[in-house]
């Protein structure tokens, strides 16, 4: 498998040295440090991410690497660390916070969005670790791990978040389970998969659209009613052919909750399509014309859109 991906290290002076290992499967670095947050610590952050960056930028080979910013995370942190903007090209941030640990995926990005502009101004961020637990304790059901997950990603498009890592593949095994967080993998520690990797494999399935980069066209809709809880994403595959994903952004339970609404379009669709990724990749309606309703779940519906003229 050809992986790419974000190379994390405690260590920044060993950046050259972790990037030369990882050749051409490293597409971006950045550093952890968990230290407890004292008077020398943000001055020790801003240094180490400095000498980061500037060591990545002035080597030939690692200077088209992103450098994203350290793991600035509790509002100490933030206070501490101060503007880091010029010694990085991707800030992070990591939306799950023990207050919102159980928080919808929209709360919680827009919130912890909002808080890192002081570390990072108008830089571009990244999501290096974020997920949903399915621990007893700790988290929610499978089922609105699932329907969180795939709606997390949603939400990070739509808000500009460059990149999101999902953590972690698969749970720790059972002997590790004290000393891990239990819950938050997309598979069970035996290897089966949760509802959400289901969930997430049949909508990249779905989207899937492989080739180079493409000037997308415009398709003119509206929904009605107008409703705060319903988000949206109009995306567009190289054939023509329009997806309209849309979702309830509001706190979760096992059971769908829908809302209806009225899709106008400005002209007729040839053909309108409606999956869900939480029942299958088996359509659930089809239609055409100009108008459709619509139940959106808080899970997710997808609605392609052929229009007459491609």
């Amino acid at each position: 498998l050809d992986l790419k991906g974000l190379v994390s290290t405690e260590k920044p002076p060993e950046a050259l040295a972790l990037l030369a290992f990882y050749g051409k499967h490293a597409t971006a670095i950045t550093f952890r440090d968990n230290a407890e947050v004292d008077a020398a610590w943000g001055e020790k952050i801003r240094k180490s991410q400095q000498q980061m960056f500037a060591s990545v930028k002035g080597n030939l080979a690692t200077r088209d690497i992103l450098v994203a910013g350290p793991n600035v995370q509790s509002d100490a942190q933030i206070a501490a660390v101060g503007n880091i903007s010029a010694w990085a090209d991707v800030g992070t941030f990591f939306p799950w916070r023990k207050e919102l640990w159980r928080a919808p995926p929209g709360l919680r990005a827009e919130t912890d969005l909002a808080r890192h502009v002081p570390v990072y101004g108008n830089l571009a961020l990244i999501a290096p670790q974020t997920g949903y637990d399915t621990s007893v304790e700790e988290g929610v059901s499978e089922a609105v791990q699932a329907k969180y997950l795939v709606r997390m990603l949603l939400e990070h498009f739509r808000l500009g978040v460059l990149r999101t890592f999902v953590a972690d593949l698969a749970d720790p095994a059972p002997e590790l389970q004290g000393q891990l967080s239990t819950g938050i993998g997309l598979l069970h520690s035996d290897g089966s998969p949760k509802p959400a990797f289901t969930a997430l494999s049949r909508t990249m399935a779905l989207l899937a659209d492989p080739g180079p980069s493409f000037v997308p066209g415009r398709l003119a809709l509206g929904l009605s009613p107008a409703s705060i809880n319903v988000h949206h994403l109009l995306l567009q595959k190289r054939n023509g052919v329009f997806y309209l994903l849309l979702w309830r952004e509001v706190q979760s339970e096992d059971a769908d909750v829908t809302e209806s609404v009225v899709l106008n379009f400005s002209a007729p669709a040839k053909s309108l399509t409606l999956f869900s990724p939480f029942r299958g990749l088996a359509p659930l309606a089809q239609g055409f014309g100009s108008q459709l309703a619509v139940a959106v779940p808080d899970s997710l519906a997808v609605l392609v859109i052929e229009t007459a003229c491609p």
